[in-house]
């Protein structure tokens, strides 16, 4: 699978919210930083990235992700992205 692939896989599962297909994706050693909260909400590997992701997007009634900027040097690559949501969930949690 390439990089691109595997990026697109990546947000496709970011965006219908497949958490267990999401981390498939991620390597021990991938990190995700929101750019917004900063370095020390990041989060390393696939679990804590989506327990980092979840907080953000669980409450969310909807979002959506556009693609953005992609750089890689072959196994290692750096993606950019926003996303547009839509109001708090009735219940987020139920």
């Amino acid at each position: 699978m390439s990089v691109e692939d595997t990026v697109l896989g990546m947000w496709k599962a970011l965006s219908a919210r497949d958490w267990d297909e999401l981390q498939t994706f991620l390597s021990h050693g991938c990190i995700y930083l929101d750019m917004p909260v900063g370095p020390t909400a990041a989060a390393r590997g696939p679990g804590d990235i989506v327990k980092r992701l979840k907080i953000g997007l669980e409450p969310l009634a909807s979002y959506e992700n556009f693609d953005g900027l992609m750089l890689d040097n072959g196994p290692t690559s750096c993606t950019s992205t926003t996303r547009n949501g839509t109001g708090p969930q009735a219940n987020p949690r139920s």
